[in-house]
């Protein structure tokens, strides 16, 4: 999986929106690392030597979903049109 362009319709990855929106995002991976989840899968930023915003694709297993949680948007998606 390779960053690209958020509206390039290949892209399988795109940015976070800015510095302030990537750290908001390990924010909620930190909490929800706090409140017992397993990271199964990513979790951290991607290619930080590209100076980018990116963040890997992200798995947890063995929580419940609170209402602190991430929000449920898909901004990507929207960006690109997809229904959500």
């Amino acid at each position: 999986m390779s960053p690209k362009h958020p509206l390039d319709p290949d892209a399988s990855m795109g940015a976070m929106v800015d510095e302030g929106q990537t750290q908001r995002v390990l924010g909620f991976i930190d909490r929800a690392r706090a409140d017992g989840g397993e990271c199964v899968l990513g979790g951290t930023r991607a290619f930080p030597v590209a100076n980018g915003c990116y963040i890997e694709p992200t798995i947890f297993k063995g929580r419940r979903r609170e209402p602190h949680d991430c929000p449920r948007r898909n901004f990507r998606a929207r960006a690109r049109g997809d229904s959500v």
